[in-house]
């Protein structure tokens, strides 16, 4: 033929189209495919010098479970997290990742998809610098979008390992962002066919103590999948060695953004690393009961803040146990004892928010990422707005710590400026409270106890008691009952026993008046960061709790009137008060009444 043509000479003459000879095209075909299979069975050889027909088995078992190797144009470009992030918009990656979290699902805002995050890692992530502080960081997000929740990745543990192909990279609010959708396409012009994005989830360690040898998936987002028996067996035990080298799982921990619930503020939303004491489900809204051991902020009864409804029927107080029902020695013993200190926040949900099954269960450490909150009626709560989403999570070991330390020095308020009884070291210098970081309590306050070498417990804690018991606790009166303080005293026709005259039984209205007397009358709602409760204020106790006001006909005598609601006000909760002022010292006794009930009653008890 002619120089530079691959026809025959004939075809080049006739001016007739030229076509490649088929069975020029078919040996052709056949060497590469022998070249194909011979390069096949010698990536396949180990160093051991395993045999080829072991080989061939693994081949033929690969190729059962869909795997196969990839092909001219199928062969893929890996490129580093840190790549991946600051490539240009709108550019396909792919890449692999170690998982540090992922979140549950959830609807996206229109409701069409079920939206997902996985938070990944691998060495080069530590490369990129935050724009806004100048930090490193620790992960990138990608964001998962499918039309159900079958479809997205469902990883089995932290540190396990994600194949992610097609990425595309886009940009949000100025920063990079990765989108992966995944599985069938429901609307446009592709409806019907499948999305261009694939992944395959791989175990990070195949048992303990076993060398990492397994290399196939535990899910993928496809019946079939690419693997080079080099390339992808390298990175997956790449990423394996990497994570051992620093520390494995546990070095997934990433609290860089997370508070305690002491920290929380309406200015901004915020992370929380917590445990779920309890889901509670009532009128249409679900409510995440969660706990990390610190106090969330005290405010005025009644208050209302950022949007909150005004009214009062949506406040959450968690208790294990009601107030008027007596408990059982042992009731609450074991490891699945209920904190004794620390706030049960609530969270509140819609129930469109997140689906039951995907809701945490009771006992479970979560993170709940992009919270809101409001004041309801005195109440900080935790909302989950659209932008919330939470994931499962490992205990927290500092919060943990700091629990306990805070368990031993019976600091039962990390909001008290005035901590009766609390032991501060030898000078009363504050010794802080580990991650809580709570300014030091000085002891003393606007009442004194008989029983000042007793610890303070919290009302939970008294609560979670069998009667009979006594108790110290510090807390905050926000309401007495009766709410008129004219009325804190009430007549009595009562004679003392030591003054009743032999046959005094049965007189007449003149007799018992020559008996009546005025006693104090009256009840106190008490609060701390673990719940509220009433205390009964017996007469006799009364006298002591006010020594330097004689109970009397307070409408009649202005005097005694004006000096009580002085105390008063000084004792509870007014709107002008801080967090840390009010906070008093009390002793409570627990008893079963006749009633069968449980009842609660000061005593030993002075106001200054």
């Amino acid at each position: 033929g002619t120089p530079g043509s691959r026809g025959p000479a004939s075809s080049s003459a006739s001016g007739g189209p030229r076509t490649r000879p088929a069975r020029r095209a078919s040996h052709t075909r056949s060497g590469y495919a022998r070249a194909g299979r011979r390069a096949w069975f010698e990536l396949f050889q180990d160093d051991r010098g395993r045999g080829v027909h072991e080989k061939q088995m693994a081949n033929a078992e690969a190729k059962e479970a869909g795997a196969h190797e990839p092909k001219g144009r199928t062969k893929y470009k890996y490129i580093t997290l840190s790549e991946a992030y600051e490539s240009f918009p709108g550019a396909e990656v792919n890449f692999y990742g170690i998982v540090a979290e992922w979140t549950v699902p959830r609807p996206t805002r229109k409701g069409t998809d079920m939206y997902q995050v996985l938070k990944l890692r691998d060495a080069s992530v530590s490369g990129i610098t935050s724009t806004e502080d100048g930090g490193q960081y620790s992960d990138i997000q990608v964001q998962f979008f499918a039309t159900s929740r079958e479809e997205l990745p469902k990883p089995r543990k932290k540190g396990d390992i994600i194949r992610l192909h097609r990425v595309k990279v886009g940009r949000w609010e100025g920063k990079p962002q990765l989108n992966a959708k995944i599985g069938t396409i429901m609307q446009g012009g592709m409806a019907g066919g499948f999305s261009r994005c694939q992944f395959c989830m791989f175990d990070s360690r195949v048992a303990d103590g076993v060398e990492n040898t397994s290399f196939e998936p535990y899910q993928r987002s496809s019946a079939s999948f690419t693997f080079d028996s080099v390339n992808d067996k390298e990175r997956i035990q790449g990423l394996r060695q990497y994570l051992a080298s620093i520390g494995g799982e546990n070095a997934l921990v990433d609290d860089t953004f997370s508070i305690p619930i002491t920290r929380i503020t309406m200015l901004k939303n915020y992370d929380l690393h917590v445990k779920v004491l309890d889901v509670v489900r009532e009128k249409g809204k679900v409510t995440l009961v969660v706990w990390d051991g610190s106090d969330a902020r005290p405010f005025v009864p009644g208050m209302n803040l950022n949007d909150a409804p005004g009214d009062g029927n949506t406040c959450h107080y968690w208790m294990p146990c009601g107030q008027d029902f007596p408990v059982e020695e042992g009731t609450f013993a074991g490891e699945e004892k209920p904190p004794g200190l620390g706030t049960a926040f609530p969270v509140l949900l819609r129930q469109f928010d997140i689906d039951a099954e995907d809701l945490p269960e009771k006992g479970q450490w979560i993170r709940l990422r992009q919270l809101s909150s409001w004041v309801k009626n005195g109440q900080l709560q935790g909302l989950f707005v659209q932008s919330s989403k939470w994931a499962p999570a490992e205990p927290n070991q500092a919060w943990l710590t700091a629990s306990r330390e805070r368990d031993e020095r019976r600091q039962v308020s990390l909001w008290a400026n005035e901590q009766v009884g609390a032991t501060n070291g030898s000078n009363g210098q504050s010794q802080g409270l580990g991650a809580f970081e709570m300014p030091g309590q000085v002891p003393f306050g606007l009442t004194r106890t008989m029983h000042e070498n007793q610890p303070l417990r919290s009302i939970r804690e008294i609560l979670m008691a069998p009667a009979p018991n006594r108790h110290r606790c510090l807390v905050r009166i926000i309401q007495h009952s009766p709410k008129d303080v004219h009325d804190l005293c009430a007549e009595s026709v009562e004679p003392p026993a030591a003054k009743r005259k032999k046959g005094a039984k049965g007189k007449s209205a003149e007799e018992d008046k020559k008996w009546t007397k005025w006693e104090w009358n009256l009840r106190l709602l008490i609060e701390d960061a673990t719940g509220k409760m009433t205390v009964n204020v017996a007469p006799e106790d009364g006298r002591e709790f006010f020594p330097h006001i004689e109970p009397c006909d307070l409408w009649d005598k202005d005097s005694v009137f004006v000096k009580l609601e002085k105390t008063m006000r000084a004792l509870t909760v007014k709107d002008d008060r801080a967090p840390g002022d009010g906070w008093v010292q009390m002793c409570v006794m627990s008893y079963v009444g006749e009633d069968g009930r449980r009842h609660h009653r000061l005593f030993g008890t002075r106001v200054l």
